[in-house]
């Protein structure tokens, strides 16, 4: 009898799990959120038509990403005709300002796309203004107004960028660059496919 009860009482538990997953997958359907895509197109360079295809997962506020920055830029313009270049942007969690330089990125590309790689440009070269020590006491005001100056460095005007920059789609497609490194299991940074 007791093997019976707890038999019964296994089948109902696991009809429970059953039905929440099936409740919470209908909630996320009815919510209309869009499924994370399993490719992003990134930033590239390069003729769409090239034979080799080079895509990297770089951090901007990641040390190794900005040490290969240089040699992949140099390796692009070397082969220029024959390399299309693809940049993810792939924010690390456990550096603080990442995510809003990969934003700042992305509001750039947004207002003005032809500037995007010469930003990526300032990100690495100005790395060291962004990094952990030198942000612990500032305020998000002033990081913004950081990505600001930086911005208008490349012919960006600097109040349309921080608005550009608070908008929360133009933060969900750096979300969704994250969960597609993830899926493709990028580790390393700069993770090269």
């Amino acid at each position: 009898v007791d093997f019976l009860y707890s038999l019964k009482f296994t089948m109902l538990r696991q009809h429970l799990k059953i039905t929440l997953v099936i409740a919470f997958t209908l909630i996320v359907l009815a919510s209309g959120q869009p499924p994370i895509p399993t490719r992003t197109p990134g930033f590239s360079i390069g003729p769409a038509d090239a034979p080799v295809v080079i895509e990297a997962f770089y951090d901007f506020q990641c040390p190794d990403s900005q040490a290969n920055w240089p040699i992949m830029k140099a390796l692009v313009a070397k082969y220029s005709s024959n390399i299309r270049f693809v940049l993810q942007q792939f924010p690390l969690p456990y550096h603080g300002q990442a995510f809003t330089a990969a934003a700042a990125a992305e509001a750039v590309n947004s207002l003005l796309p032809a500037a995007y790689f010469k930003f990526v440009d300032v990100l690495f070269d100005n790395q060291d203004q962004f990094y952990n020590a030198a942000t612990f006491n500032k305020t998000e005001a002033q990081m913004y107004n950081l990505f600001a100056d930086f911005a208008a460095s490349v012919g960006l005007d600097r109040t349309a960028f921080l608005q550009k920059l608070s908008d929360d789609n133009l933060r969900y497609n750096v979300v969704k660059e994250g969960s597609v490194a993830q899926r493709l299991e990028c580790l390393p940074r700069p993770c090269i496919v």
